[in-house]
């Protein structure tokens, strides 16, 4: 591994200086770790639908086993971002934590597919809740890790924005394999011949029928290859800017309360809330586009909703890489948070509207265009926790970049895991069998109540709090520059 370079040499350029930036192949290293963050995570995504209509487990136990992962890892998150900002070793803080969680999630993407059909149902509950919540907890541990070594790679108010837009880019076409891996299951399920001419010589590869399920798990172990790839990048080829950071022990439950005292966080993170809480019924959806838009067909539905979609989301990465930055400059992150919260209030009000059997193409067609006016917004809520962290190093003298991406996580994955559940709990109630070819009547009527009306109330109550929002480019600047002072002070060993 690189070596890594000390805190107190590092952004110490005068306050008259341009504001320090990685180069942009430093910027784009870092993001390629992206890739692994998202093949953990897509595993876990996709275990409510596969444990439901491939192993018939009871819903309420799906809902109850995905809700038990993000408990656990809340709880912990905190405890893990805090040792990661507090770790000193001679790779640096955080690419050791990298490092470990790759290995162990490559491994747990793979082998959570294994149990056998013919489990009871408290054996694949049991399964299930113990797999997820391993994998979760790992994939959450170097999501934290990656994201603070991120928040490390520039000081300027604006470019902090490319930095996220960067790391969608790479995001986004990771997504592209995922958004078809559900539907490349079920063709390598139905089986199928190809034929392959090539210099002169003809056969024909083929592959028998062997079940969407078993599709699931030869895809598998691409994911797993895919993670320990994607994360070998950051953990060898890049380096740590505030390695040495820290060296003064503050105790966890001090620190935790320091990030609670800091408004702009405390804002944020209310808006996550309230945003999450938009998707009480949200696991609803998934079923809604299913079975109510495509009649059924779920290799439509995936095709249509999960592969265009991450083609679409290419798309708009790659708009918004270069348009990040000046669109900061020109409206700031402040007002890209209530654009963003304006167009998804709308959205919300549109999508009872749009959801039609047998279009789901203007439902997706629509996604992507309201998704596209509002994405600065989530640019502009990501780039802003350097800020935040600035913030807090100019009150504290700590660089806590761990611990604030941990707090973020902690909360958004208790209030995902009540989500969860209750999402789950909606189905039942509302009539929902998978099993059933026609449904009762008054089901799909239920089920688009409980799926529309949350979103559009809780998105009013966010667009509201963007509008108290204080962080402006004005007031980075000014914390900048008595940071500035307060680095070149501790070289120079002056006060």
């Amino acid at each position: 591994m690189s070596q890594v370079t000390n805190s107190t040499s590092a952004g110490t350029e005068s306050p008259s200086q341009k504001a320090y930036s990685a180069k942009s192949w430093d910027m784009h290293k870092w993001a390629m770790g992206s890739g692994a963050d998202y093949w953990m995570y897509s595993q876990f995504a996709n275990l409510m639908l596969v444990f439901s209509t491939d192993f018939h487990l009871d819903k309420r136990l799906i809902g109850l086993a995905l809700c038990c992962p993000r408990i656990f890892d809340g709880l912990i998150d905190p405890l893990v971002g805090h040792l990661s900002d507090i770790t000193h070793t001679r790779w640096g803080r955080r690419r050791p934590f990298l490092f470990a969680t790759a290995i162990l999630g490559a491994f747990l993407a793979v082998a959570i597919w294994f149990p056998s059909t013919s489990w009871p149902q408290w054996a694949l509950f049991t399964w299930l809740t113990i797999g997820a919540t391993l994998l979760f907890s790992v994939w959450g541990t170097y999501a934290m890790a990656h994201a603070a070594m991120g928040y490390e790679l520039s000081d300027d108010y604006n470019d902090r924005s490319r930095v996220v837009a960067i790391r969608n880019v790479y995001a986004s076409i990771m997504a592209v394999g995922g958004g078809w891996y559900f539907w490349g299951a079920i063709q390598l399920g139905k089986g199928f011949s190809l034929p392959i001419h090539l210099a002169g010589w003809e056969w024909t590869l083929n592959m028998p029928a062997v079940g969407e399920l078993t599709g699931i798990r030869y895809l598998s172990f691409v994911a797993g290859a895919l993670v320990l790839i994607c994360a070998a990048i950051p953990v060898f080829f890049c380096r740590e800017r505030f390695a040495n950071a820290n060296r003064k022990h503050v105790s966890l439950g001090k620190a935790c309360l320091a990030t609670l005292k800091c408004r702009p966080f405390v804002l944020l993170l209310a808006m996550q809330i309230i945003r999450g809480l938009g998707g009480v019924a949200g696991s609803m959806g998934v079923f809604i586009g299913i079975y109510y838009v495509c009649n059924g067909d779920r290799g439509q539905y995936m095709g249509a909703s999960a592969g265009l979609g991450s083609f679409y989301g290419v798309i708009m990465s790659f708009i918004l890489w270069p348009l990040a930055k000046p669109l900061t400059k020109w409206i700031g992150k402040r007002v890209g948070l209530i654009w963003s919260a304006c167009t998804t209030l709308v959205f919300a009000i549109l999508l009872p509207f749009i959801t039609i059997p047998g279009h789901i193409y203007l439902l997706v067609f629509t996604g992507f265009v309201f998704g596209f006016l509002g994405a600065f917004g989530g640019v502009a809520s990501a780039a802003l926790m350097p800020d935040i962290c600035d913030l807090d190093e100019l009150a504290y003298g700590e660089r806590r970049e761990g611990l604030f991406a941990a707090v973020a996580s902690c909360i958004s994955k208790w209030e995902n895991s009540i989500m969860m559940f209750c999402g789950m709990c909606l189905l039942h109630y509302s009539g929902f069998d998978e099993a059933l070819a026609q449904q009762a009547p008054g089901v799909f009527t239920r089920m688009r109540w409980l799926y529309f009306t949350p979103p559009i109330i809780c998105g009013l109550v966010t667009l509201i709090l963007t509008l108290y929002f204080p962080i402006t480019e004005k007031m980075m600047d000014d914390v900048r520059a008595q940071l500035q002072k307060r680095r070149e002070a501790a070289v120079t060993g002056g006060t």
